[in-house]
């Protein structure tokens, strides 16, 4: 539970444990749940730019950017777990980043 998740975090960081991975994960909970806003943004976006077979490439689009995105977020949490950036970027950079494309890339559509 989130509860007990904040509270292990915590009680290593009081402990004087290292506590970046686990706060990373924690704060990797909540950052996974922007990654279907984030693929829907990007897919409408760039289905709005095909003219046929949008559905077929609208999925297919979604899929690579689910790829891309879930690579982010590995390559950053690992790094946050270990000690080059910090956890709270490490959780919310792929996000960010994916979000900015989405809305760049929709504030350009046609229709």
């Amino acid at each position: 539970r989130r509860a007990e998740a904040r509270e292990f975090v915590e009680s290593r960081r009081e402990a004087g444990l290292p506590y970046r991975q686990a706060m990373t994960d924690y704060l990797s909970r909540y950052s996974f749940a922007f990654t279907p806003l984030v693929v829907t943004l990007i897919s409408c976006a760039v289905g709005s730019r095909l003219k046929k077979n949008i559905l077929l490439f609208s999925l297919l689009t979604a899929l690579g950017i689910s790829v891309l995105h879930y690579v982010l977020e590995m390559v950053t949490g690992l790094l946050a777990r270990f000690g080059y950036i910090t956890p709270h970027v490490g959780a919310f950079s792929s996000v960010a980043v994916f979000l900015s494309i989405g809305v760049a890339l929709l504030s350009r559509t046609r229709s």
